[in-house]
């Protein structure tokens, strides 16, 4: 299977192993690669940038044979998806050691991120309309006639059943770029995909923000929307 045909669960915070050929070579700074060292264990994680990168535990020279600098404590190289997308890759049952070296990378990289926005990565329900490359980049939906047309939305938080975030484009007057979205999620198709409506954008009028308190209170009891979760923790 190709990288780009997994899921985002299926390496987001897990371990592959990738057929890498002569890309291994860039990372013979932090240890020593021969030739039949075709091989990368990686996980891959979101920068302080937004971008899904994948780190390399460690190299080797074949599938099952994939543990070369697996002890060193920092990471042997780091890729773009774009780099790796092509490539075959194999999901690894994590051991002790790969488990170690990457909480520890984890840790320091999300020192200063948002426990919100780690909070809007953990689910996995609005996967399918993440960007590939920036995670937390969204598809959300404003209503245009009898259509729903889709923007890209910077996710921010879930704020009781809504996932709050910023428009990245202009989408028509009053909605430009920078503009605060609050949407809700539905479900679309015979596979029910979950999407996101925009229900409110911007500054709230006092009767917006009436309704907008009111949703969120009574979501958050009932547990429906982004708030499910939350609700079925107390329950």
């Amino acid at each position: 299977m190709k990288l780009r045909e997994m899921g985002f669960r299926d390496y987001y915070h897990n371990y592959v192993v990738l057929e890498a050929d002569a890309l291994t070579e860039e990372c013979s700074k932090t240890v020593s690669v021969k030739e039949q060292d075709c091989f990368l264990l990686c996980s891959s994680y979101i920068n302080r940038s937004g971008h899904l990168r994948f780190n390399v535990l460690s190299i080797g020279h074949h599938w099952n044979e994939c543990r070369k600098g697996l002890g060193k404590e920092q990471m042997l190289g780091d890729f773009a998806p774009e780099q790796l997308a092509g490539m075959e890759a194999r999901p690894v049952e994590p051991d002790d050691r790969m488990i170690e070296k990457n909480s520890a990378f984890l840790e320091e990289n999300y020192r200063n991120v948002p426990e919100k926005l780690m909070e809007t990565r953990a689910n996995p329900d609005i996967d399918e309309i993440r960007d590939d490359f920036y995670p937390d980049i969204v598809q959300a939906g404003f209503v245009e006639e009898s259509s729903i047309r889709e923007y890209p939305m910077r996710l921010c938080r879930f704020n009781g059943p809504f996932a709050e975030g910023i428009l990245l484009e202009d989408a028509g007057p009053g909605r430009l770029a920078g503009t605060v979205l609050r949407t809700l999620p539905y479900a679309e198709g015979r596979r029910r995909q979950q999407r996101l409506l925009v229900v409110f954008s911007g500054m709230m009028n006092e009767e917006e923000k009436k309704m907008y308190e009111h949703l969120k209170e009574r979501g958050t009891e009932v547990g429906f929307g982004f708030s499910e979760s939350d609700h079925r923790r107390k329950n």
